[in-house]
């Protein structure tokens, strides 16, 4: 069964898109890398080519053990991390996303009926309207909801994962890491910045394109400073003594 991976990548040099796609494995069914910005002192985003998140998925968990320990783009990286993760269902709003591959289907295959209670990751993908000055508000907003997630109970890291041209061809996402699905929906959805933000922005207007799917978390290798990375550890060896259905949670 299809499994996704999150691979967060920090380089001492800057590596372009090019060389982000074309180190994409044999092996790997997708392949979506991201840059975050930031933004100058005129307000435009940036990007910074040293850090990079890359959203992939495989036919099954050996296929992701076998590419993380071979050469790859986490070569030479100065760190290097990524988790595997079993797909729930992606929920698109207000219409479905524009994936790397070139399609509108989500590429995570089909949702795991079952998963263990423990961490979660969220992904959300998202495309602006083609309005500079709304997609300059758009970046702010973002940047204020950043800033929340540090201190915001349950969050073990998070990254940006930007898209490459402006009209969007294909969307950008977010990867968030929570200790529980509890943790992510309490910070998401009970008032706050983030909250705020998906009222303003997501009427259709703005944001044209926009998706979001949670994930259970089966495991994780490597280390970097951007995620806490022993909690992730602690969680996964807990026991898993309840099980729930993602799709039934997402409802609740």
């Amino acid at each position: 069964m299809t499994v996704t991976s999150v691979h967060v990548l920090r380089y001492d040099a800057g590596r372009g898109w090019p060389e982000l796609r074309a180190a994409r494995p044999d092996t790997a069914l997708y392949w979506h890398p991201g840059v975050p910005a930031k933004r100058d002192s005129s307000g435009i985003p940036i990007p910074d080519e040293r850090e990079w998140t890359v959203l992939a998925t495989w036919a099954d968990r050996d296929q992701w053990r076998r590419a993380v320990d071979q050469f790859g783009p986490w070569t030479g990286a100065r760190e290097s991390w990524s988790c595997l993760l079993s797909a729930g269902e992606t929920r698109n709003n207000p219409a479905a996303a524009a994936w790397a591959d070139g399609g509108s289907v989500p590429p995570f295959g089909s949702p795991w009926i079952e998963e263990p209670t423990g961490p979660v990751a969220v992904v959300t993908t998202v495309s602006l309207a083609p309005d500079f000055a709304e997609a300059l508000r758009f970046a702010r907003d973002v940047e204020a909801v950043v800033d929340t997630m540090a201190e915001a109970p349950g969050s073990l890291g998070y990254r940006l994962g930007g898209a490459e041209d402006f009209p969007q061809t294909v969307d950008a996402f977010t990867f968030s890491l929570w200790a529980s699905w509890a943790d992510a929906r309490a910070w998401a959805y009970r008032g706050g910045v983030h909250a705020r933000a998906m009222r303003d922005h997501m009427s259709g207007e703005h944001v044209v394109r926009g998706s979001f799917t949670t994930f259970g978390v089966l495991d994780a290798v490597g280390s970097t400073e951007v995620i806490d990375a022993a909690s992730l550890e602690r969680l996964l060896t807990q026991p898993t003594d309840r099980r729930f259905r993602l799709t039934q949670v997402l409802t609740t």
